[in-house]
């Protein structure tokens, strides 16, 4: 009978000590509550804050065994991962590969969709009723804007003749001011008719001679000489000041010679005469005379009467001149300003025209005959 306790042990198991669950809960004041759990429930008062703090008992059931690894561990345990091959690198890379291609597709066939709804959108708006409604349209507004148009034109066409008529009233009783006025309204309706005839041309001679009448320097080119060779005193305002003030964008009126100038080779300049005047300084008139070359034609020098805007007046220093003269002034004129005179009568005003220059009224019928050079 010996061995008897043996098997029975093994028969009906022996009883195994279960090991202590120990338990760790933290306060609502923060402190830290350590101990052993219990077949039942029970409480635990905090060292900290003296409040009591409920403890679940241990768990009734068996903890569950974990199973093999499926992972292969070497001698020492640690996890053996087997390298991917090169042919499910490749399988990953081609499935990779056929995802993108099926995003790219659906992108595709979206944007194809929308285009198509888009068209026929457009063919849905554009019906033949629409079209008949839109080409009616347009054909009201093009009828408007030519009704407009020659309106427009028919208006020019009165205010210039008018303004042509009153223009030449004005000159008559010598309201130069109301002459102005009257001929910047045909100037203006010039612009809207696009004429060219000479009856459109002289107008515009006529606009531009009263409006440099009317806003002549204020002081003769001598006058303006002396000022600008006059040496700047401290105290006194400067002569560039001055200018600016009284002189910049104001008219001239020149009776001068326009003539050729040869230079090295075949070149040629064509200049203003420079007169010399005001205590022996001499005048440089600076300007672009190209639009005068045709009515200089073959002369060496030709007489011309001009009027043009004042830009600068300058003395240039440090530059010795013979005959003991004692310096230069440049005189910038406006090249888009410049034109030839035409009309003796405003010449008259001004008092260019005295009765024993008997070549100034040829001269200006002459001048008059190039219509194509002045703007």
């Amino acid at each position: 009978m010996t061995g008897w306790l043996t098997k029975v042990t093994e028969t009906f198991g022996a009883k195994t000590i279960e090991a202590p669950e120990p338990f760790q809960i933290t306060c609502s004041c923060g402190k830290r509550s350590d101990g052993l759990r219990t077949e039942e429930s029970q409480l635990v008062r905090c060292e900290n804050c003296k409040s009591t703090i409920f403890v679940l008992p241990k768990n009734p059931y068996p903890a569950l065994k974990r199973g093999p690894s499926k992972k292969n561990k070497n001698k020492r345990g640690e996890t053996i991962t087997k390298p991917k091959s090169e042919n499910s690198t490749h399988v990953e890379k081609k499935r990779i590969s056929q995802k993108v291609k099926e995003k790219v597709s659906k992108i595709k066939t979206r944007a194809r969709e929308r285009t198509v709804r888009l068209i026929q959108k457009q063919k849905d708006f554009f019906t033949p009723f629409r079209l008949i409604i839109l080409f009616t349209a347009f054909l009201v507004s093009l009828t408007g804007y030519w009704v407009f148009y020659n309106n427009r034109l028919e208006s020019a066409g009165a205010t210039f003749q008018v303004s042509i008529k009153e223009g030449q009233k004005a000159l008559e009783s010598k309201d130069f001011l109301l002459a102005e006025k009257e001929f910047g309204k045909a100037n203006k309706a010039l612009l809207i008719l696009n004429q060219k005839t000479p009856e459109a041309h002289d107008a515009h001679i006529y606009y531009l001679e009263v409006n440099a009448y009317n806003h002549l320097v204020p002081k003769s080119l001598v006058e303006m000489i002396e000022l600008a060779s006059k040496p700047h005193l401290p105290g006194e305002p400067s002569w560039e000041n001055d200018f600016q003030a009284n002189y910049y964008d104001r008219w001239i009126i020149l009776d001068t010679v326009l003539y050729r100038k040869s230079l090295e080779g075949s070149k040629e300049e064509f200049v203003l005469e420079s007169p010399f005047l005001a205590n022996n300084v001499k005048i440089n008139f600076k300007t672009d005379l190209s639009r005068l070359v045709n009515y200089l034609g073959t002369d060496s020098s030709r007489r011309i009467v001009i009027g043009a805007q004042v830009k600068s007046c300058k003395k240039i220093a440090g530059i010795p001149l013979p005959d003991e003269n004692t310096g230069i002034v440049t005189i910038a004129l406006d090249p888009e300003s410049l034109f030839l005179w035409y009309h003796p009568e405003i010449l008259s005003e001004i008092g260019l025209i005295d009765d024993f220059d008997k070549e100034i009224i040829p001269l200006l019928e002459v001048q008059s005959r190039f219509t194509g050079l002045n703007k």
